[in-house]
């Protein structure tokens, strides 16, 4: 009888790594992980660990400021664990093998002044922009009146009215696994 994270797997637990650490990702893909998540408070916990001090400096050196640098390294941190899932995602044709991706939570900050309907904007933005060339990206917002719309906001585009009936039915069928462009806002 198999033990620990083996006896969850076996049982058809679909394990996912609550981080985005190089260090962890093969070694939880290993043992059966077969996704991985990632937010800001993992970025900032990873960052501390000052393992990535000389990535920092090059993204900084070539002009960017704090927050520049914080998602380009999130974007490369994500994509690394991507790689290592991809395998898993496309072998269940898109049902698992997802690394997520928070959007910015400062959207949400009152402190910036922007109307609900800015965030939802915002949120499209920066969904669509983190997406983009990412097959197994799952994006993630947060579960405002601003997220939520946004991810209406978003199902609504692959879908157009028929004149007649008033149902909306889908623009395009993307192949098993495969997301319609710019359509990986919504998993």
């Amino acid at each position: 009888m198999a033990g620990g994270l083996a006896s969850l797997v076996a049982t058809g637990t679909r394990l996912w790594l609550d981080s985005v650490d190089p260090a962890l990702v093969g070694e939880a893909r290993a043992a059966g992980a077969t996704g991985a998540t990632s937010n800001p408070v993992i970025i900032a916990d990873l960052v501390k660990s000052g393992r990535f001090d000389d990535r920092i400096a090059a993204l900084t050196a070539a002009g960017g400021d704090d927050a520049a640098v914080a998602w380009a390294l999130t974007d490369e941190l994500v994509a690394g664990a991507e790689r290592e899932f991809l395998g898993v995602w496309e072998m269940s044709g898109g049902d698992d093998g997802w690394v997520s991706f928070e959007l910015d939570p400062l959207v949400e900050d009152s402190a910036q002044g922007i109307t609900n309907e800015e965030r939802v904007a915002r949120y499209v933005e920066l969904g669509v922009a983190w997406s983009r060339g990412h097959r197994n990206r799952m994006i993630k917002v947060p579960a405002t009146a601003a997220g939520i719309a946004a991810l209406e906001a978003r199902r609504m585009r692959r879908y157009r009215r028929h004149d007649r009936t008033g149902r909306f039915h889908p623009t395009s069928r993307p192949g098993a696994g495969e997301p319609a462009p710019d359509d990986t806002i919504l998993r």
